[in-house]
């Protein structure tokens, strides 16, 4: 069986975050983009990713995370619609 992941954020400012145990690639995606949306102007911020000790995104990760973020909540949104149009509210 192989190795789980290890991943760990480098911030803008120099700081690493260790990634939790058990988190995806898509998982950390999701974290970065809930950082980049929810940051203010002075906040420092996720650039690049280690996986294992190695760098595997060098700089800009929200380059990654927030097309995949919106896609996710497209498909996310579809779903939810389709799934409200074949329950319809009971009427009284």
């Amino acid at each position: 069986m192989s190795e789980k992941a290890k991943y760990v954020l480098i911030y803008t400012d120099g700081r690493a975050e260790n990634v939790k145990d058990g988190w995806t690639w898509y998982d950390l995606l999701m974290h970065v983009y809930a950082i980049h949306s929810g940051a203010g102007s002075n906040t420092p911020l996720p650039s690049a990713v280690l996986r294992h000790g190695r760098i595997i995104v060098e700089s800009a990760i929200c380059d990654t995370a927030w097309p995949y973020a919106r896609q996710r909540r497209e498909l996310f949104d579809a779903a939810d619609r389709e799934a409200r149009e074949s329950t319809p509210e009971p009427k009284p």
